[in-house]
C-alpha cells in the first residue's frame, strides 16, 4: 500500500489522462500557471527599470545595476515556483532542477567570470542573460506550465512569455530615437519571432535532458 501511494505522486492519475496526447490539465491549474508565468516575466523585465537613469542600456553603470536586478529576481524565482506548487498542490517529478549549491557552483565557475570580463556588454549578453533567463523562463516556468498544458504544448507556450519579454527594448529604442517608428516595430516583431523559436528549442532541450538547466544555459550562450 505504501509503495502504491508513493507511485501515485509521480504517475498521472485518471484526471490527468486524456485521449489527445494522453494528457489533460488538473482542474484549476491552467489559470494559476499562466498568470504565475506572466507575473514572473513581468517581474524579470520590470526589475530592469527600477533604477532611474537617463543613460542608455549599454552604459556600464546601467549594465551593472541591471545585473543586480536580474540576479535578485532569478535568485527568488525558485521560491516563486515553490509558492505556486504549494498553492496548486501539484507534485511532479519536474520540479525546479537547481539546488542552492548548483547555483553557487555555476556562479563561481571561473569560465563564466574571467572570459572577456572587462567587456560589460559581453558579460551581460553571454553570461548574465543566459543564466538568469534560462532559470526564470525555462527552469521556473516549465514546471508551472507542464501540469496545465502537458510537455508538448508547454514547449511552445513557454517561449511566448520569453518573446513578449523582449518587447521592452522598444521603450529604449524610442526613448533614445534609435531608428524610425516603423523600423523599431519591425525589429521588435522580428526579435519576438526568433526569441520565440529559440525559446521553444531550449524548452525542448530542458525537458528532453531531464530538466538539466546547464544544457540550456550553454545553448543560450
Amino acid at each position: 500500500m505504501a509503495e502504491e501511494e508513493g507511485l501515485s505522486l509521480n504517475l498521472p492519475t485518471e484526471e490527468t489522462e486524456h485521449s489527445y496526447g494522453g494528457f489533460v490539465a488538473p482542474e484549476g491549474v491552467c489559470w494559476a500557471s499562466v498568470l504565475s508565468c506572466l507575473l514572473l516575466a513581468c517581474s524579470y523585465v520590470g526589475s530592469l527599470y527600477v533604477w532611474r537613469s537617463d543613460l542608455p542600456r549599454d552604459h556600464p553603470t546601467v549594465i551593472k545595476r541591471r545585473f543586480t536586478s536580474v540576479l535578485i529576481v532569478s535568485g527568488l524565482s525558485p521560491l516563486f515556483v515553490l509558492a505556486w506548487r504549494e498553492f496548486t498542490g501539484v507534485r511532479l517529478a519536474m520540479d525546479c532542477p537547481w539546488s542552492f549549491m548548483d547555483g553557487i557552483r555555476v556562479a563561481s565557475d571561473p569560465c563564466f567570470w574571467t572570459l572577456c570580463f572587462s567587456d560589460m556588454r559581453w558579460l551581460r549578453n553571454q553570461v548574465v542573460a543566459p543564466l538568469t533567463e534560462e532559470l526564470v523562463f525555462r527552469a521556473c516556468m516549465l514546471p508551472m506550465l507542464v501540469p496545465c498544458a502537458g510537455p508538448s504544448l508547454a514547449i511552445f507556450t513557454c517561449p511566448l512569455f520569453f518573446g513578449v519579454a523582449h518587447f521592452h527594448h522598444v521603450i529604449e529604442l524610442l526613448r533614445f530615437r534609435q531608428g524610425t517608428l516603423s523600423g523599431i516595430f519591425l525589429s521588435a516583431v522580428f526579435q519576438f519571432s526568433y526569441t520565440a523559436v529559440f525559446g521553444a528549442y531550449t524548452a525542448f532541450i530542458f525537458i528532453r535532458t531531464g530538466e538539466e538547466l546547464s544544457f540550456t544555459v550553454y545553448t543560450h550562450t
